[in-house]
């Protein structure tokens, strides 16, 4: 099997430009995506630094090394207003100074927090941290903050006026993350020694907290230091990709991709969706690619509904055919997934091993299908909440064999 001759859609992240993510077949741009974003965001790039991308520009995101990825995130707020400047943070047992060490971004500015050099037993109170933070109760927030040590590798995050202490502690060495009580929190490692570190929690009843970042278990002599950068704050149960702020707070719209009007590229009676995709988070919604006609009542559905649980949905003229369920490791990593469509011939493949098949008769009729999306099959109902390193569509029932292959990790 020659994969590029015989697939008659091929999309990998790499070239773009405002509004469109090209596809590397067909070279016309018949299949190119539809791209929109109503604000500006940013991205991981090639050299692991943040940057800024334009309104409505695709963003290949970089974030962990390797291939450039689709990155497709929902709409969120940033609500701290000044989220690269803590000279607006109160020092607790502390100093706060701004200085010229290389921020994530890549450029000269963080902050350093270092201990006041005033002795005493073991404490976790040293540190700094932001009041009058405006929250709605019974919410679920993420905190998110770029941290390097400088020497010290284990910090804390805890909120305050929230009903109780909300948090947790890192070690970023381990990558170990302890919560007060059941919190969520997360290490990514980035560029030049920093760490994106992250904490997820209900609110109470509270509608103005404190926010504490705080090192942890140390003595004050002076030599305890870590780096600051990029406070964010957002309702969602995940840190989803820096949003700077300077004065006010900052709304990052939703991503939004997809193709419709490509009847010529896919074929209704006979053919393979095949997608490498990852999903952003667990989450609570489903994650879906599917080939359709615009609507949800025709429809070939690659769907991630949970943390370890992929699955195939096959909708012929409002009736669901087939509802294949794969479990995987983790639903957050890159899985390779295929599903074959024919009268009597359905099968479901991930990550190089057959999961199940279908005998079903019912098949589309010709030219039904003409939308390729990232929703369940209506490009309205979209959900962006995943990440994508490749796209395929063959017009052909592949093999049993060539699906082994296509899919294998």
């Amino acid at each position: 099997m020659s994969t590029y001759d015989d697939a008659s859609l091929i999309y990998y992240p790499s070239g773009y430009k405002a509004g469109k993510a090209y596809s590397l077949k067909p070279t016309d741009g018949s299949g190119d995506l539809t791209f929109t974003r109503a604000s500006t965001a940013t991205r991981v790039n090639e050299s692991g630094l943040i940057e800024s991308v334009a309104t409505g520009v695709p963003r290949i995101d970089y974030t962990g090394g390797g291939c450039g990825k689709l990155l497709l995130e929902p709409q969120r707020t940033n609500s701290l207003i000044n989220s690269e400047n803590f000279s607006g943070w109160t020092p607790l047992q502390s100093v706060v100074s701004n200085t010229t060490e290389t921020n994530p971004m890549g450029i000269n500015s963080s902050y350093l927090v270092v201990d006041n050099n005033t002795g005493g037993g073991i404490t976790n109170s040293a540190g700094i941290q932001l009041n009058g933070v405006a929250i709605s109760p019974s919410t679920q927030y993420t905190f998110s903050v770029f941290f390097k040590p400088n020497p010290n590798s284990q910090v804390s995050i805890g909120t305050y006026n929230d009903d109780a202490l909300r948090g947790g502690s890192f070690d970023v060495t381990t990558g170990i993350f302890t919560p007060i009580n059941s919190e969520i929190g997360s290490i990514e490692p980035y560029i030049n020694g920093w760490y994106k570190i992250s904490v997820t929690w209900v609110s109470g009843t509270d509608i103005s907290i404190g926010i504490r970042l705080s090192f942890l278990g140390i003595i004050k002599n002076g030599t305890n230091k870590f780096y600051a950068f990029g406070a964010q704050l957002e309702a969602g149960s995940y840190p989803t990709s820096y949003i700077p702020t300077s004065g006010t707070a900052v709304t990052r719209t939703q991503d939004s991709a997809n193709k419709t009007g490509i009847s010529s590229l896919i074929n209704s009676t006979e053919g393979v969706l095949y997608a490498e995709l990852a999903a952003l988070t667990n989450g609570s919604g489903s994650r879906y690619l599917a080939l359709s006609n615009s609507t949800n009542n025709e429809r070939v559905t690659l769907q991630i509904s949970s943390l370890t649980n992929i699955k195939s949905i096959v909708i012929v003229g409002g009736v669901e055919i087939l509802n294949l369920t794969a479990t995987v490791a983790s639903t957050e990593d890159f899985n390779k997934i295929a599903i074959r469509y024919k009268a009597n011939d359905y099968a479901f493949y991930v990550n190089g091993v057959l999961i199940n098949t279908s005998t079903s008769p019912l098949i589309f009729s010709a030219s039904t299908l003409n939308t390729l999306t990232f929703s369940a099959g209506s490009v309205s109902s979209f959900i962006s909440e995943i990440k994508s390193r490749a796209i395929m569509v063959f017009p052909t029932a592949l093999s049993d064999a060539e699906l082994i292959a296509l899919t294998t990790l």
